[in-house]
């Protein structure tokens, strides 16, 4: 869509996202981050999201901690950090107050309270710069 547009981007590909698009190549005002995992089986879950695997020198980034890192790089250009992937979600959303497997497209404020709670403490353990607010705006 932004090639076709013929509007100037950058894009750049496997840093802490797998994929960030910046708006212009000079001064850029705009960022969006994309972190893109496939899933052969099962379901992602806010524990899977937000998970530290073990590294050598302490816990690695999780999944979520990854994308939101992007806050850290670009405080005042982030437009959007979003999760892709091919497998499904298995979190309780606020609407239904149960999990929807069928939802293809959720947003952060579509997940039931207390699991938006638990993944913003996770990810404020992680990135203690980063404020809880901020996490849940994108």
């Amino acid at each position: 869509m932004l090639h076709v547009s013929g509007a100037d981007y950058v894009m750049k590909f496997d840093h802490h996202e797998d994929v960030g698009v910046l708006n212009v190549e000079e001064n850029p005002t705009e960022y969006r981050a994309y972190q893109i995992k496939t899933k052969g089986d099962g379901s992602w879950t806010d524990a899977a999201l937000t998970k530290r695997p073990a590294g050598k020198d302490g816990p690695l980034s999780s999944i979520l901690g990854k994308l939101c890192s992007a806050m850290a790089q670009f405080p005042t250009s982030v437009k959007l950090l979003q999760f892709v992937s091919n497998a499904s979600f298995r979190i309780v959303l606020a609407a239904s107050d149960k999990c929807d497997l069928s939802a293809t497209l959720i947003r952060f404020d579509e997940i039931a309270a207390d699991k938006r709670t638990k993944i913003v403490e996770a990810l404020q353990e992680e990135l203690p710069t980063i404020s809880g607010q901020a996490c849940q705006e994108y």
